[in-house]
C-alpha cells in the first residue's frame, strides 16, 4: 500500500483579505485594507488589533478590488512579537504599535540619514528582536540596509549596509535554530543574487553562495546541517534546493513550476507555493501548493489557475502564506488573482490515504 496526500481546504466564512502571519499554537494575524485581524482560534473568531495609516486614495481604493489590486494595498510585510508588539509595513512606510495599541505608528530610524524603504518581509526572532532588510524598486541602484529593533519595533537601527549596486534588496531574513543565526537572502539579478549568514549578534556577515539565479531566493528552512530553499526567477527553470551549511556545496532536489515567494513550517510539514510571472522561458497559468515532511521529499498537493485580469497590472497570481509557521498540521492560505479565491482567506487539512499500487 502507498500513501496518497491530498489537500482539503475551505473558505473561512466572516472574514476577506490576506494572510499574514502564524504564531502557535492558534494564533493567526490577516489583514483587509488597512486593518489588521487577530483570530485566536484558527480563524473562528477575529478581533480587530490594528489600524495602518493610509493616504486618501489608499482609503477609497480599498473598497473596490480591482483598484486593490491595481495599488498593490495590501501589506508589504508584517510580523508579531509573542507579547503582541507587531511590526507592519506598506509602500507608504514601516509602523509599529505596542500591545493594546490599535493605531500603528511610524517607526523611527534615529542613526539613518537617507530615506529608509519598505521591507518585503520581516523577522521576529526568538528574543523579541525584529529584523528586515530593504527591498528597492528596481530602477534604484542605492545602499540597502538590514535593520534591527530591539523595542517592539519603535526605533531601528542600521546593523548592516550592502554598498550601492552590490544587491538589489533583501528578500528575507530567517532565523537559524540550530547554529544560532540568520540567513539572508537576496536578488535580482545574477551578481545581486545569494545568501549570507549573519551572526546571531548581528556584527558580522559572510557570503556563502552568490552569482546565479539558483541562488535567488525568499523561502528557506534551515535543517540541522543543510538549508532548503525554492529559488525565485522568472528568468531560469526554478527549483527546490539543499544548501550545505558548512561547505556550501549545492544540490537540486526537484524543479518546480513557478517562482516560490511563500513558504512555512505548519506543524511536521514544510510548505511552499509558486506563483504566476511573467517567466521568460516557460508558461504556466497554475500556482501550486508543494509539502514535505523531511525537507527532501517534496509533492505537489493544489493548484490554482490564474484569472483573466493582466498580470503585470492587476498582479500575478499567487497562493499566499503566512510568513512564519505553526505546530498545527493545517495550512492557511489566501488567494491573489487566482479563480474562486482572489482575496478569500482559506484554512486546509493535509489528508493522507491508502492507496493500492
Amino acid at each position: 500500500m502507498k500513501k496518497q496526500t491530498r489537500l482539503k481546504h475551505k473558505v473561512i466564512v466572516g472574514i476577506s483579505g490576506r494572510v499574514l502571519t502564524t504564531i502557535s499554537p492558534n494564533v493567526l494575524y490577516v489583514c483587509c485594507k488597512h486593518r489588521i485581524y487577530r483570530s485566536a482560534d484558527s480563524g473562528g473568531s477575529w478581533q480587530l488589533v490594528g489600524i495602518l495609516p493610509a493616504s486618501l486614495i489608499r482609503r477609497c481604493s480599498g473598497w473596490f478590488r480591482p483598484f486593490q489590486r491595481l495599488l498593490r494595498y495590501e501589506l508589504r510585510s508584517f510580523a508579531a512579537l509573542e507579547n503582541g508588539s507587531m511590526l507592519a509595513s506598506s509602500r507608504e512606510g514601516v509602523y509599529w504599535a505596542d500591545p493594546g495599541q490599535i493605531h500603528f505608528q511610524p517607526t523611527r530610524f534615529p542613526d539613518s540619514n537617507r530615506l529608509v524603504h519598505s521591507p518585503q518581509t520581516i523577522t521576529a526572532d526568538c528574543e523579541g528582536r525584529f529584523l528586515w532588510g530593504e527591498y528597492i524598486g528596481y530602477r534604484l541602484r542605492e545602499p540597502v540596509g538590514i535593520y534591527a529593533s530591539f523595542d517592539n519595533g519603535g526605533t531601528h537601527r542600521l546593523v548592516h549596509e550592502f554598498a550601492a549596486g552590490q544587491i538589489r534588496h533583501v528578500h528575507q531574513i530567517v532565523e537559524d535554530p540550530y547554529d544560532k543565526c540568520f540567513w539572508v537572502l537576496t536578488g535580482d539579478t545574477d551578481s545581486e543574487s545569494g545568501i549570507l549568514r549573519l551572526s546571531w549578534d548581528l556584527k558580522d556577515i559572510e557570503w556563502i553562495v552568490r552569482g546565479k539565479q539558483l541562488f535567488r531566493a525568499v523561502v528557506a528552512f534551515p535543517l540541522k546541517n543543510k538549508l532548503i530553499y525554492a529559488t525565485d526567477s522568472e528568468l531560469d527553470q526554478n527549483y527546490i534546493c539543499q544548501l550545505d551549511k558548512r561547505t556550501g556545496a549545492l544540490e537540486t532536489i526537484c524543479e518546480i513550476p513557478g517562482s516560490c515567494i511563500y513558504g512555512c513550517k505548519c506543524g511536521c510539514w514544510y510548505v511552499i507555493s509558486t506563483t504566476v510571472e511573467c517567466f521568460r522561458r516557460f508558461k504556466t497559468n497554475q500556482a501550486t501548493l508543494w509539502i514535505s515532511r523531511d525537507g527532501l521529499n517534496w509533492q505537489q498537493v493544489w493548484q490554482a489557475e490564474k484569472d483573466n485580469w493582466p498580470q503585470k497590472v492587476f498582479q500575478y497570481g499567487s497562493i499566499v502564506l503566512p510568513r512564519r509557521g505553526w505546530d498545527r498540521d493545517l495550512i492557511v492560505f489566501s488567494g491573489q488573482a487566482l479563480k474562486g479565491i482572489d482575496g478569500a482567506i482559506c484554512i486546509a487539512e493535509i489528508v493522507e490515504q491508502e492507496s493500492a499500487l
